[in-house]
């Protein structure tokens, strides 16, 4: 322990010394302690109210930071001790922003806490700003896993892949009995390659630093086996199974759950992280919609419908008129955003943004933020890649001498071939174009490959190195207040897309006998529908109500005196409603119509009657 504590304090003192030649992924990323500061001080800002929604399994206070709300007491400090989940009805309707739903997605965080911190430095002076709040509430939760994600600080650097929950994934009784171990001591957990014929990759033939999956196809022969940088401390043939340990917050709600996989918990929504995450919103039914910071994007790769096979109210796809609506947003978003060749999609299983619109009911966005751009080849100078015998002494080469020469021979051959034909290989282009993009930006984000003795694999020939943590998912943190602003910037179009709803035509009709026909149309104006279609197939989001303030003893000969109205399209869709109503006493001098829901705001109109 006290050899691993010193190794610790030497690493974190070499990489500062060495941040003005090259930074380090996560370099300038905030640990829990220097976001909590950060909250705090938006908790001082006239526009911002901070508040404690819940606390994590390791006792950290899960903030939500709240702007334009009906019930900005600002005497109310972010101290935690008492958790605030429920909210008075909303006369206008709310955004969420979420971020980090993934431990080992910290842009989001650090997006989301940009764009608080934007918003509130705005809102005294940005006119797009304050018609925003003016229109709609913002709540922002920066760090709904705040234990996960402060395992990406601790040495030495790893994916976090789950909260602070001890789980068991491999269910051998044992709670990290197997965790990653750094065998080359610098501080990141990264890769080994161990030389055998019966593995599954080989080396790029432009680049040996890569690794590319055989082909059987083309009848290719694998030279290596690739492992997590570790040894099999448990003996059961599994390298770091266990690894950082955790519930993934993003496998832990009820959609499409799947129930007995590694750190997806005990059963949906078993962590008191989401659960006070799935409590909040609840509590809130102004929530019109959800925009997630994850790799689980939507926005660059929408989800589709199904075509109409996908029917009944447990729905698998999007609806098809949520589709379309969708679609237009997520246009919107990518020319704001303007980034090209977005990575796929990860999963979805049990995850936080399909929740939010399959079971929430509510309109559900997810944004990766960023991944790592195209870097033209000649746009870089780099170092020729060390061809692999030049990392091996003269001990290790007799070594290699005595193994099979077929495959080098194999490959020698290839990196003769023409280059025409070489750059017709087209796996590993995102790993070359990552290493292309760290050396354009001088980030020390690969770790060239050593030879090491290792314990599992006596006298193989066994590498670590490989890509580091974060590397190719996180942008330098110098990147993230342009990101930022943009999705600010998106938030406002979002809000300028809400419903607007409006009573027309209103009119009132003596028919004698203090008997009245009452017509108005109720018409939305807005781009957006009043509900997404899921709303009304879930039935979590609030119908539109319309209600007549009239005298008790009135008799309503045709109608009632509250009703609904059916889901409006955007644009000017709209829905006629008609009353007969009788007065047994005297007859009022004038009657109101109000028409609302939580999540789409309020619109009302006093009407005289005739005497």
């Amino acid at each position: 322990m006290f050899v691993r504590t010193c190794w610790a304090l030497m690493l974190a003192f070499l990489i500062a010394a060495g941040s003005a030649q090259a930074a380090e992924p996560l370099a300038g990323y905030l640990d829990y302690e220097a976001f909590l500061a950060r909250v705090q001080k938006l908790g001082e800002t006239k526009h911002a109210r901070v508040t404690s929604y819940g606390k994590s399994r390791q006792d950290r206070d899960l903030w939500v930071i709240e702007f334009g709300g009906t019930e900005q007491a600002k005497d109310a400090k972010p101290t935690g001790k008492k958790p605030v989940t429920e909210a008075p009805l909303s006369t206008k309707p709310a955004w969420v922003v979420v971020g980090s739903i993934q431990p080992d997605h910290p842009l989001g965080s650090e997006m989301a806490l940009r764009m608080a911190e934007k918003i509130a430095a705005q809102a005294a002076e940005d006119e797009g700003v304050q018609k925003l709040l003016a229109r709609c509430t913002v709540y922002i939760i920066p760090r709904p896993d705040p234990d996960g994600l402060e395992k990406c600080f601790a040495l030495p650097r790893q994916l976090s892949v789950g909260n602070g929950a001890a789980t068991d994934d491999d269910r051998d009784f044992m709670l990290g009995e197997d965790p990653a171990n750094d065998l080359n001591g610098d501080g990141w957990i990264t890769q080994l390659r161990v030389a055998d014929e019966s593995g599954t990759h080989r080396l790029h033939p432009d680049d040996p630093r890569v690794l590319i999956e055989i082909d059987p196809k083309k009848n290719e022969s694998a030279t290596f086996r690739i492992l997590s940088e570790g040894i099999d401390d448990d003996h059961d043939e599994a390298f770091n199974e266990d690894g950082s340990g955790g519930v993934n917050l993003n496998c832990n709600f009820t959609f499409r759950y799947a129930p007995f996989q590694p750190n997806t918990g005990a059963n949906a929504v078993s962590e008191p992280e989401s659960r006070a995450l799935a409590d909040l919103l609840f509590d809130r039914p102004q929530i019109a919609g959800v925009l997630t910071f994850s790799t689980e994007d939507n926005l660059f790769h929408p989800w589709k419908h199904d075509g109409g096979k996908d029917k009944g109210r447990n729905r698998q796809t999007i609806a098809a008129k949520d589709e379309t609506v969708v679609n237009r947003l997520a246009e919107e978003f990518r020319e704001l955003h303007g980034g090209k060749n977005c990575p796929p999609s990860s999963s979805g299983r049990g995850s936080f943004s399909e929740w939010a619109y399959f079971h929430f009911g509510r309109w559900s966005l997810a944004s990766r933020g960023w991944w790592v751009p195209e870097v033209p080849a000649e746009d870089v100078k780099q170092d020729e890649p060390k061809k692999e015998e030049d990392s091996q002494d003269e001990e290790e080469k007799q070594a290699d001498d005595e193994q099979p020469k077929a495959e080098e021979i194999k490959q020698a051959d290839e990196k003769k071939k023409p280059t025409d034909e070489k750059q017709k290989e087209k796996r590993g282009a995102e790993e070359l174009n990552a290493l292309r993009w760290l050396a354009k930006e001088d980030i020390q984000g690969f770790v060239d490959w050593q030879p090491i003795e290792h314990p599992d694999f006596p006298g193989k020939k066994v590498e670590v190195g490989g890509f580091k943590p974060f590397a190719r998912t996180q942008p330098p943190v110098a990147a993230i207040d342009e990101l930022a602003d943009r999705h600010v910037q998106f938030l406002g179009a979002l809000v300028k897309q809400l419903p607007e709803l409006a009573l027309v035509d209103t009119k009132v009709e003596a028919l004698g006998g203090n008997t009245f026909r009452i017509t108005t149309n109720v018409v939305n104006r807005g781009p957006l529908p009043t509900m997404p279609e899921i709303g009304g197939i879930t039935e979590q989001a609030y119908p539109l109500q319309i209600v007549l303030s009239l005298p008790t003893k009135t008799e309503f000969l045709l109608g009632h005196q509250r009703g609904s109205v059916r889901r409006l399209k955007g644009q000017g869709d709209k829905e006629e409603k008609v009353w007969l109503i009788r007065f047994s006493e005297e007859v009022p001098k004038s009657i109101t119509i109000r028409v609302w829901a939580p999540a789409v705001g309020q619109v009302e109109t006093s009407i005289d009657l005739p005497q």
